[in-house]
């Protein structure tokens, strides 16, 4: 067989390539920070008590990511966490377990939680009615976190 040979190359065809979703909660959610210059990093992490919303545009203008943590109970909470992804923080989720909650208590309250609190990029344990009474509880919640991609 015969082939021809020529100079040319072949013409390059444009292909638009969607962007890739981010996988985890943690990709999906997390506040937009960029650090050109390379410095150490530091973030804050504030427990929201009612009384921040009055400052949600400050926080906003800080020069270093803030995380507010929301507690579910909180009857405004999906709203809270909307004005605060709104002006750029991250929110984690607090979660108050019941007492002698067993390792399948976990995964109720942790749905219940989440699907108040959907952009959570994690899960701070309240303490006293939190994951450290049991071993079997704090795997629970480190399995349902990870399922999603979020952090402890």
């Amino acid at each position: 067989m015969n082939r021809v040979i020529t100079d040319t190359a072949p013409e390059a065809v444009e292909i638009d390539v969607p962007a890739a979703v981010p996988s985890t909660a943690f990709d999906r959610f997390v506040a937009d920070f960029d650090n050109p210059q390379g410095k150490r990093l530091m973030g804050v992490v504030l427990l929201h008590e009612g009384s921040l919303l009055e400052t949600i545009d400050h926080i906003a203008t800080l020069p270093l990511p803030v995380t507010v943590v929301l507690d579910s109970g909180d009857e405004q909470v999906r709203s809270t966490m909307l004005d605060y992804r709104t002006a750029g923080a991250e929110v984690a989720l607090k979660a108050d377990f019941p007492t002698g909650a067993r390792a399948n208590d976990v995964e109720v309250a942790m749905q219940s939680a989440l699907g108040l609190v959907p952009d959570a990029v994690a899960f701070v344990d309240p303490g006293d009615t939190g994951t450290q009474d049991s071993r079997d509880v704090t795997n629970q919640t480190i399995e349902v976190l990870a399922v999603d991609g979020r952090g402890l």
